[in-house]
């Protein structure tokens, strides 16, 4: 499965793309850092650093965006900065492939030489688990906010004047779907990822719908996540202040 609709555009996407994954994965990354390994300092394309596991985990990139083929030499350079570094892994990401010296170089190593759709298909579930996990968090106050049967809801809807309660029912409806596919359960259960995907999202006057068009899954949880800010805005202008804090 990819992450993003398309190959990078040039080096500097690649490695923004890269860094985007591992962060969203909960990793630290940083572009173009120079490391102090146990022959001096060198330049990598993206570090990334895990934050929460333990023992924390490494990985130095290196993303190659050339017309030819990444040779042997490329790999046994890159091998001794992995290894002197300390890194749990060292990846090459190449458009262009690898010549097999280049492979051979790698085998039965940590350093692993991958194009880019191998670099996402790796990735992909710890990704998907990460960045759903993510949402299903934001997303609470807009699940909270369009539960139709939610007893304390209920409640703080009753203080609205009859405009107000009319406007609350109409969010509700708008942002319903919204809401659901916030949820983690749904989007690792129920949800079948299927590109391009019609997301059905509150249309001006929030009393309908109109699709936007996802080519990925990163462009869905994108669309999510600002859709799902979007509506938690409205119902907290529409109380006054943030319902859910009326709740405690």
């Amino acid at each position: 499965m990819r992450i993003f609709a398309g190959e990078p555009s040039g080096w500097k996407e690649l490695e923004e793309q890269v860094a985007r994954i591992f962060r969203d994965m909960g990793f630290a990354a940083e572009l173009q850092r120079c490391i102090e390994t146990v022959r001096g300092v060198v330049e990598v394309d993206v570090l990334a650093m895990s934050q929460n596991l333990k023992p924390r985990q490494v990985y130095l990139c290196e993303c190659k965006y050339w017309r030819k083929r990444v040779p042997k030499t490329v790999v046994h350079s890159f091998r001794t900065v992995v290894n002197d570094f300390g890194a749990n892994f060292g990846i090459i990401i190449s458009r262009a492939g690898f010549q097999k010296g280049a492979e051979a170089a790698a085998h039965k190593t940590n350093v692993l030489l991958l194009d880019w759709a191998e670099f996402e298909e790796m990735f992909y579930e710890e990704w998907w688990e990460a960045v759903t996990d993510e949402l299903d968090k934001s997303g609470l106050p807009l699940r909270d906010y369009t539960d139709f049967l939610d007893s304390q809801m209920l409640r703080c809807r009753s203080d609205l004047a009859e405009q107000r309660k009319a406007q609350h029912d109409a969010l509700q409806k708008a942002y319903h779907g919204i809401a659901m596919m916030t949820s983690r359960l749904f989007m690792t259960t129920f949800f079948v990822p299927r590109f391009p995907y019609r997301l059905p999202v509150p249309d001006e006057s929030r009393t309908g719908h109109i699709e936007t068009t996802c080519d990925s899954p990163f462009e869905l949880i994108e669309a999510l996540n600002r859709f799902c800010r979007q509506g938690i805005a409205e119902f907290d202008g529409l109380f006054g202040m943030p319902a859910r804090k009326k709740r405690d």
